[in-house]
């Protein structure tokens, strides 16, 4: 249709200005990012999340609050080991934020609860150094060898370190009795803690999740001429996970919805049905979501998931590999066989698989409508010493412009009658029509216009133009028409659009011809 232009821009969303959500306003290629562009543009337009992206990716951001109730000191009163665990004081990335050095962004964080506890020992020695000096002090005789604070100090490092007594040593007496008793048992329940903390923040299997790369962006497009909606993840370890299981929910916020009950729902939160998974995770996979009649997202366009704030929320959940079981020596192996038989130990496992967890998000901005991925996985070249397949992970979310259009083909024969007919026949019009069977109508063939494509209607018995295979039947058809006609849904902006051509038999259809062929592959082009 004259005027009616077409640009992939209407599919990507860079044809919208940028209070409109377009992307026209992005520094960045849109097709070609980079990681980390969703993480600046939410913070730039401050879009609200329920999870992060970037390099916070799976962070809740999800604060709860209290009038009535101190969370901060009931979590550390009722969970105080996770709480010490999990404190923001104890994270990288917090020191990061507020010194923005990066030397001390890339303390590891096992570097920085060390730091802490070093910290925290000082400070027990500084005061019970000072409680040792009340003592020396009003309690003349309780310690020999001691009558300034440095000696005091380093009594208290020697008692709580259990060195042994030398020069300076408590005598007889109640208070440095009760003292020696209270700095033990502290000192035996404060090594509990830091063990306990030091050890679960190493072994950790949260930090396996890092090595897993959830694309931040997703796409919304065609695959095999089903509507899809898609992400891509990858597993950047060597050692395989445990049964891995990927799920989506689809988070959306509008006007709420109420019950029958007249309860008030402000959020709607409705799973996504995954494809299969690969267990090995050897290569990325693009995980997809069938959208159809049952899918959360159907019907819906980028207008309308902007508009009901909606966000897509990815989980990863896996079990670490489990290290190879070892067998130990028992030390009664020099015994008899039938004695060492009955003494024998199973093999003792050096660490058992462990969950771990990760999570990704993505708000209707970070959608690509039409897009798909690049592809990322390089085969060896023939002839290579050490052959191996390689993964380009620097463009595991990057995407390319992709067809997004339904389209559905339509041919129609007009054959125009004699003159002499049409007197005889004035209320009649002065064509036939006829439709021209080329698949579309019943749904067998699928149209995709990634590259040219042929339209094909098969002559036959019982098709219009039966007549061509006669002698001479061309040419009773020479001043009929054939009228193509392509008809599609822009999925993006959901338009409607049509195409229309019309072929005159007598100068436009070649009998005998075939087209010649106009795609090669991208070895032959270079």
């Amino acid at each position: 249709m004259a005027g009616d232009h077409f640009s992939w821009g209407e599919i990507g969303g860079a044809a919208r200005p940028p209070q409109a959500g377009g992307l026209r306003h992005f520094e960045h290629q849109f097709y070609n990012r980079g990681k980390g562009l969703w993480a600046e543009e939410r913070e730039r337009l401050k879009l609200p999340a329920l999870v992060d992206t970037g390099r916070h990716a799976g962070r809740s951001r999800v604060e709860y609050r209290s009038t009535t109730l101190a969370l901060g000191w009931h979590l550390l009163h009722r969970d105080f080991f996770v709480t010490m665990l999990q404190a923001s004081w104890l994270q990288p990335a917090y020191y990061a934020e507020q010194a923005c050095s990066v030397v001390v962004e890339q303390l590891t964080p096992f570097i920085i609860l060390a730091s802490w506890i070093a910290a925290l020992y000082l400070t027990i020695y500084l005061s019970f150094g000072f409680l040792w000096w009340l003592v020396v002090r009003y309690y003349p005789g309780c310690v020999y060898g001691a009558t300034t604070y440095s000696e005091t100090f380093v009594f208290a490092i020697v008692t709580q370190m259990t060195i042994g007594y030398g020069n300076t040593g408590p005598q007889k007496c109640w208070a440095a009795a009760w003292l020696i008793c209270i700095q033990g048992i502290g000192n035996v329940l404060l090594n509990a803690v830091v063990l306990g903390l030091m050890f679960a923040k190493v072994a950790s299997p949260k930090y396996r999740a890092h090595s897993i790369y959830i694309s931040d962006s997703a796409v919304i497009a065609r695959r095999d001429g089903i509507l899809k909606f898609m992400f891509r993840v990858a597993d950047v370890r060597r050692t395989q996970v445990i049964e891995p299981k990927v799920k989506a929910f689809l988070y959306t916020w509008g006007e709420g919805r109420y019950t029958a009950e007249g309860e008030f729902i402000p959020v709607r939160c409705e799973p996504l049905d995954l494809a299969y998974i690969d267990g090995m995770l050897l290569l990325p996979l693009i995980i997809e979501h069938t959208i159809d009649e049952r899918s959360p997202l159907c019907g819906h366009t980028y207008d309308s998931l902007a508009a009901m704030h909606a966000e897509v929320v990815v989980t990863f959940e896996a079990t670490t590999e489990a290290s190879r079981a070892i067998a130990a020596r028992p030390l009664w192996s020099c015994l008899p066989a039938h004695v060492s038989a009955l003494l024998s130990l199973p093999p003792l496992p050096i660490q058992m698989g462990n969950p771990f967890y990760a999570r990704q998000s993505y708000l209707a901005q970070e959608i690509s409508w039409g897009g798909q991925f690049v592809e990322i996985i390089n085969k060896p070249p023939a002839g290579e010493e050490q052959p191996q397949y390689t993964v380009t992970l620097d463009r595991v979310a990057d995407t390319y412009p992709s067809q997004m259009l339904d389209i559905t083909a339509r041919i129609y024969l007009y054959r125009w009658r004699p003159a002499d007919w049409c007197r005889a026949h004035p209320t009649q019009p002065s064509f036939s029509l006829h439709a021209l069977e080329c698949g579309y109508k019943k749904g067998n063939d699928k149209l995709h216009l990634r590259l040219p494509q042929e339209v094909v209607h098969t002559i036959g018995p019982g098709s219009p133009l039966a007549s061509w295979l006669e002698p001479g039947g061309l040419s009773e058809d020479a001043d009929s028409e054939i009228v193509v006609v392509l008809q599609c849904y822009l999925y993006q902006t959901s338009q409607n659009r049509m195409r229309q051509r019309t072929y005159r038999v007598g100068s436009h259809v070649r009998y005998g011809f075939n087209f010649a062929s106009c795609v090669r592959p991208p070895v032959e082009s270079r």
